[in-house]
């Protein structure tokens, strides 16, 4: 589906209820989306989203075999804040994604405020080729997945981003956000 995203236009992806903090990767729109919704952000959590992208971890579980991507975002004083969310979709949009031409690894961030639903920041980046291959295998491959089991699970460890973190296939940005270093 082909949509246009602006700046203080409103949100097309799904509405968490008014002012909860919420996040999911969907694969349905425009490729892989890392959409955020929270309420009133402050200009600080602008920066962050607009900031470097230091690192990506890919966790994934029986439970939830697609997964989660957690980002490690630094601002420009260093400061960093990760946030994790489960990649989802529609079986139909998760085998699409899965089925792509690979050759496009861009990822969009969207924050949107969830108090008024308009979109707030916007930006895109380039996730590692090699975690685009191996997604686009397991979305082909586990696109039926049990969706409640995963968001139980995802839900049960979204707070201990050390686990996910320390369990997942991690890569790091060099500077230029280009290239990056699997670890």
């Amino acid at each position: 589906m082909g949509i246009i995203l602006e700046e203080g236009n409103e949100s097309p992806f799904a509405k968490p209820p008014r002012g909860d903090f919420f996040s999911m990767i969907v694969t349905d729109y425009i490729g892989l989306t890392y959409v955020m919704h929270m309420p009133d952000p402050t200009e600080e959590e602008i920066e962050f989203v607009k900031g470097h992208i230091k690192g990506v971890c890919w966790h994934t579980s029986e439970e939830c075999p697609i997964g989660a991507l957690m980002l490690l975002l630094t601002n420009t004083k260093g400061e960093q804040w990760n946030i994790v969310s489960l990649i989802s979709g529609s079986i139909e949009g998760l085998k699409n994604w899965g089925n792509r031409n690979r050759d496009n690894n861009a990822c969009c961030i969207v924050l949107v405020d969830t108090n008024t639903n308009k979109i707030v920041s916007i930006r895109t980046f380039v996730l590692p080729a090699d975690l685009i291959d191996v997604l686009g295998s397991t979305m082909q491959e586990h696109a039926d997945m049990d969706l409640a089991m995963a968001v139980k699970y995802f839900n049960h460890i979204e707070s201990k981003k050390q686990l996910i973190w320390d369990s997942g296939n991690k890569w790091f940005y060099d500077d230029t956000q280009e290239n990056c270093i699997k670890v």
